[in-house]
């Protein structure tokens, strides 16, 4: 009997279905301060350059109750297309307000490294100590790895730099190398922030003076 029934669990297990809480692919987190921005335009009275814009809105958007989808009092806006036609000018403007924010984040690099410079990180100074790049003068000692102005940092993240030990292939940037001493010949494994990383460590730049 018992084996009889261990024979049917993997039918019963497949009539099992998962119920699935999670919003509508088309719906946004009530916080997203575009569709906020389009919902608020559209509730506007229709005056002079109000009406002008709030007629070229080429979606529609409503706010959610969010307890239908995760039991909390979130909320969501649902963005519905008002038709093919807007469709197709809601994505051409949303990839140029992409190429707005690329643009921004090169002049938010180029000020970067503009401060850099300005710091006493030459181009002479900044290959001098291994294959990574100084980034930041403090004090008479020159470091690689994160700035004290990079976004999200942290104090025990400053000067750190990642170096990736699985063999996965990946686009190495500023802050990740293969080589932690090919990337900086005077750093030492930072072993708090590198708990739990499977497919990399954290290395911290001792500095560098000439």
């Amino acid at each position: 009997m018992i084996l009889f029934l261990i024979s049917l669990l993997p039918y019963a297990m497949a009539d099992i279905i998962m119920e699935d809480n999670s919003p509508p692919g088309n719906f946004t987190d009530g916080e997203n301060i575009i569709m906020s921005s389009l919902w608020a335009l559209g509730l506007c009275t229709c005056i002079g350059q109000v009406c002008k814009y709030k007629k070229k809105i080429p979606v529609l958007v409503n706010p959610e109750d969010g307890k239908y989808y995760d039991g909390e009092s979130k909320t969501y806006l649902s963005v519905t297309p008002k038709d093919k036609v807007a469709f197709e000018k809601f994505k051409k403007d949303i990839n140029e307000v992409k190429r707005v924010i690329t643009y921004l984040e090169k002049q938010e690099e180029y000020e970067k490294e503009n401060e850099i410079f300005k710091e006493g990180v030459t181009e002479e100074i900044k290959y001098k100590f291994g294959t990574g790049e100084i980034r930041s003068k403090v004090d008479g000692k020159y470091y690689h790895g994160k700035r004290n102005d990079d976004k999200g940092i942290t104090e025990s993240r400053l000067y750190t730099f990642k170096e990736r030990i699985d063999k996965t292939q990946v686009k190495m940037n500023k802050l990740i190398t293969k080589d932690h001493n090919d990337y900086c010949d005077n750093c030492s494994l930072d072993i708090e922030n590198s708990k739990r990383r499977r497919v990399y460590n954290i290395y911290k730049c001792n500095g560098h003076t000439i």
